[in-house]
């Protein structure tokens, strides 16, 4: 199969936020090389793995406490990554999370005094981010095993697989920074969270989830790169 772009919509999620939240809007659909789907977010270009502290700890601490408080649900979220940021009167916050049910998304603004304010979590399905119409991509009979160990800590065979189609990828540098999880199809689909910078004059930056397929014989494919429209969450 050739390796190739794949640009889908993003379907929306359960989406449940409090506060004088903004509407969701639409996300338009993508291209690898596209310009940035941020909408004034800036993407975390941090590849270390995340361990929150000081601030950082105590804001995504009092965000769930908040959601818990207005909406009712206990959000058990531990945190794989920092997404994405958005810096106005106060600073806006996308993390990646892994929940009792799978992933979810956390997002939360803080104030000037570093008070947290809008609240929303909303599911992270990997089909979401995935080609449906590709025949190794499942049509949703088989589903994604979530990587229920730590998502950010990369084995150095997981490390091996994406190395093996991606080492003579061009257009864009693409860094894994959590297997997600795995898919068993006539082989195997990986989804990775990586960060992807176009090789261009001036670099564009996107989050990014990559499927690479591998066959029983050990062959390894980028199946689909889908770009991750902050605006989203």
């Amino acid at each position: 199969m050739k390796k190739k772009l794949l640009a889908i919509f993003l379907s929306f999620g359960m989406v449940l936020c409090f506060a004088a939240c903004g509407n969701q809007q639409p996300v338009p659909d993508v291209e690898d090389d596209s310009e940035p789907v941020s909408g004034g977010w800036t993407v975390n270009e941090d590849l270390a793995e995340l361990e929150l502290s000081g601030s950082e700890a105590d804001n995504f601490a009092a965000a769930l406490e908040s959601y818990e408080e207005n909406v009712g649900d206990v959000a058990d979220l531990k945190p794989i990554s920092l997404m994405a940021t958005m810096k106005d009167s106060g600073t806006s916050y996308v993390y990646l999370c892994k929940s009792e049910d799978g992933l979810s998304t956390l997002s939360f603004t803080t104030d000037e005094n570093d008070k947290v304010g809008c609240v929303a979590v909303s599911d992270f399905d990997i089909a979401d981010y995935t080609e449906d119409n590709d025949p190794i991509i499942d049509d949703g009979e088989i589903s994604w095993e979530i990587n229920e160990d730590q998502p950010a800590d990369i084995s150095e065979e997981m490390q091996a697989i994406f190395d093996k189609p991606t080492a003579d990828f061009t257009g864009s540098d693409i860094t894994p920074i959590a297997l997600l999880g795995t898919q068993v199809v006539a082989g195997t689909n990986y989804a990775f969270l990586c960060v992807g910078k176009t090789v261009t004059a001036e670099p564009v930056t996107n989050m990014q989830v990559v499927t690479i397929y591998v066959d029983p014989d050990g062959n390894a494919e980028i199946n689909s790169i889908c770009n991750l429209d902050m605006t989203r969450y």
